[in-house]
């Protein structure tokens, strides 16, 4: 279930060389209620590493047998170990997948136990640490006197919206916490400071909607399905100065690795770093790689010399990436050769990196980073009315282990079951969390959805406890964080009903519905009117002054085995169907005063940015061209705002509550399709601005 078998499908097709581990963060309840858990958990990693084979054809490298940064089993890696290495029924050779343990969070404690203990040593292949680049001189022994491969096996792609850094950072707008020189310091950094020689990204692509616990975290981001469209951000191209240029099997040469940065900032960034590089050679000493960082204020020169090359003669490419240009080919340098020993010199400009190698990038590569501008691209709309009946063929279950499309669970599992959509967790077998886990709930669409209706048969199944078995529709869900977002209704088995803006119950009563059969629910927005409807009975109106935001379609559901069937999206009549979203970053915010911007900030904003007045006075200016907007934030107590739109005072003094994420402070509509001004000044209170929408014919 889930998306990952069928990725790592995808891309071994795609490049077979690619190696593949699995890690553990909770386990079924069959497992931790097993009265021998130990073999329980062992069959259910090889009925795993068995379906996997069967379904996709794609073997395992590695398998990671520590739950996920939440410490370790002594007994159980010694267990696994020895039950793969005797296994006589796997699809392939069990005996030689390779044993990862550790994944502790910036900590390396399993390596001092594995120092005492022969029997776990020789059961553990590779130690993984989270979110540091540097190690313990124990975990350094075992690379330098056991050959034990160290791994950071958890790290970040860069974090911040390039484009929106640049705008208040300016030519500083690689460096710091989260941002793409911190990233390829942490990378840099973790060989010489750590004896890591993997660097596994969490993740590489998000395919998943915004407003996820990990959200604006990633390379690519790959969240319009039905598109097919995908987009890059800054770190794509810094990642590129690497795995360009430096390939599978290559040797870390020590005399040429360095690294001095510090841990700081949230406790994973690289921060006063002023000499970070490291160099790779090929084993033949024929091909060969430094990539460097400059994260200071003045130019470094660094004179390098290689000796006992094989080909020193060779032409080095130096390609260069700022805030001004990704993967710029700089210059071309002719060593200095003398009997092997090879010499030059290169300039590395501030907050910049630096690639110097044997190997030419791809001219395709180039191409794309100079077309590149940091902005983000949105795929294509998922035009509605949008349908899905459930009703799908065997071939595309086969494939998608009974996922419906477009679909993305944050709790439960809504899965195809009869031409049914069905959430299958209950009570009686949900598992322990690894963290938090919103209740079951899942979305689909697009989060440009503004003014629509979401409607489903839905059908509850007779429990124990009729006053908390639910079932439910939304829509306008943009924040699954906290798995309740947008407007929702829930029917109960008891035939209570509940309207909730995200967790927030609004409006509630009896529905007068007979749950032991099929409910038509129906919830419809337009603009800040929300209405929900039974059997077409209306059950409640609610009017939302500061409503929020767009955002797609949700089902919600209790631990129940409750159905929707003949799921429909319409657009509602004479409305706006679609919002462009617009961040506070942007450049159609004109700030005055003394505003903080925060460039990496929570998930739950947009972007990962926001901005925040500071004292009564600051103001804005937003511009933007269609017939209305909306204007979304956070305050966590009331303020008070002065509006003027298009140079007319609207407000002279306007009280705004404190706001849940992604919520309106203000909007406006049925204006001309014309260029719009809204100019807000803060009376009293802090106003925090996250993002705008904008409504167009």
């Amino acid at each position: 279930r889930g998306a990952g078998f069928i990725l790592a499908c995808d891309a071994k097709r795609i490049n077979p060389d690619l190696t593949l581990d699995m890690l553990w963060w909770s386990e079924p309840k069959w497992v931790e209620n097993s009265d021998d858990v130990y073999d329980a958990r062992y069959r259910w990693y090889k009925q795993n590493l068995d379906a996997a084979f069967d379904e996709f054809d794609i073997k395992f490298d590695y398998v990671s047998v520590v739950r996920n940064e939440r410490g370790f089993d002594i007994d159980w890696i010694k267990y696994i170990s020895k039950r793969l290495k005797a296994e006589a029924n796997g699809r392939y050779d069990y005996s030689k997948i390779k044993i990862v343990a550790g994944d502790e969070v910036c900590t390396w404690c399993i390596t001092d136990c594995m120092l005492g203990d022969e029997e776990l040593m020789n059961a553990i292949d590779v130690v993984g640490g989270h979110y540091t680049s540097a190690s313990t001189d124990n975990a350094k022994r075992l690379s330098n006197e056991y050959s034990k491969q160290l791994w950071l096996s958890e790290g970040s792609p860069q974090m911040k919206y390039t484009a929106g850094v640049k705008r208040f950072e300016g030519g500083k707008a690689f460096d710091g916490v989260g941002g793409v020189l911190d990233m390829a310091n942490r990378f840099i950094s973790m060989y010489p400071q750590g004896k890591m020689t993997m660097y596994q990204y969490q993740p590489v692509v998000s395919a998943y909607y915004d407003g996820v616990t990990y959200g604006h975290k990633q390379l690519i981001t790959a969240n319009t399905p039905w598109s097919g469209d995908f987009h890059f951000d800054s770190g794509y191209f810094i990642a590129l100065h690497f795995s360009q240029f430096i390939k599978k099997g290559w040797t870390f040469v020590d005399s040429a690795c360095f690294a001095d940065g510090k841990i700081g900032g949230d406790g994973h960034a690289i921060v006063d770093a002023n000499h970070s590089y490291i160099t790779l050679c090929d084993k033949n000493k024929s091909d060969y790689t430094l990539v460097a960082t400059n994260t200071t204020n003045d130019t470094i020169v660094y004179d390098i010399e290689l000796l006992n090359l094989n080909n020193a003669e060779k032409p080095l490419y130096v390609y260069q990436s700022d805030v001004a240009q990704y993967l710029k080919h700089t210059q071309i340098i002719t060593p200095e050769n003398n009997g092997g020993r090879c010499a030059f010199s290169v300039e590395i400009k501030p907050f910049s990196i630096v690639t110097v190698s044997t190997i030419k990038c791809c001219a395709d590569i180039i191409a794309e980073a100079e077309n590149y501008h940091d902005n983000t691209k949105n795929g294509g709309l998922l035009h509605l009315p949008y349908c899905d009946s459930f009703d799908y063929d065997k071939q595309y279950l086969r494939l998608h282990g009974n996922a419906p499309k477009y679909t993305t669970d944050q709790g439960g599992a809504f899965e195809v079951e009869n031409g049914e959509l069905v959430q299958k967790i209950t009570h009686a077998i949900r598992p322990s969390e690894w963290g938090y886990t919103p209740q079951p709930t899942t979305s689909l669409g697009d989060d440009r959805w503004l003014d629509y209706s979401v409607c489903a048969d839905v059908a509850l199944e007779k429990s124990d406890d009729a006053a908390s078995n639910y079932i439910g529709i939304g829509l306008r869900y943009s924040l699954a964080a906290i798995g309740n977002s947008g407007y929702w209704i829930a029917i109960f088995e008891d035939g209570n009903f509940k309207l909730f803006a995200n967790d927030k119950c609004v409006a509630l009563g009896e529905s007068n519905v007979d749950t032991s059969c099929a409910i038509a629910l129906r919830i419809e927005c337009v603009q800040n009117v929300i209405k929900a409807y039974a059997n077409n009975t209306l059950l409640c109106e609610y009017c939302d002054d500061f409503m929020l935001s767009s955002g797609r379609a949700a089902l919600y559901c209790s631990h129940n085995k409750n159905s929707f069937k003949n799921l429909c999206v319409k657009p509602a009549p004479n409305a706006h169907t679609y919002a462009v979203w617009v961040d506070n970053t942007d450049f159609a915010f004109d700030y005055k005063g003394d505003w903080r911007h925060e460039t990496l900030s929570g998930f739950k904003h947009y972007m990962r940015t926001i901005s925040y007045s500071q004292s009564a006075g600051d103001a804005f200016e937003f511009k933007f061209k269609g017939v209305g907007a909306i204007l979304c934030g956070h305050c966590e107590n009331e303020c008070e705002l002065e509006i003027s739109l298009d140079g007319e005072v609207v407000a002279n003094s306007y009280n705004v509550p404190a706001l849940m994420d992604r919520q309106s402070f203000w909007h406006c509509n049925n204006l001309d399709d014309k260029e719009h001004i809204v100019s807000i000044k803060v009376k009293s209170g802090v106003l925090g601005v996250d993002f705008a929408q904008i409504f167009c014919k």
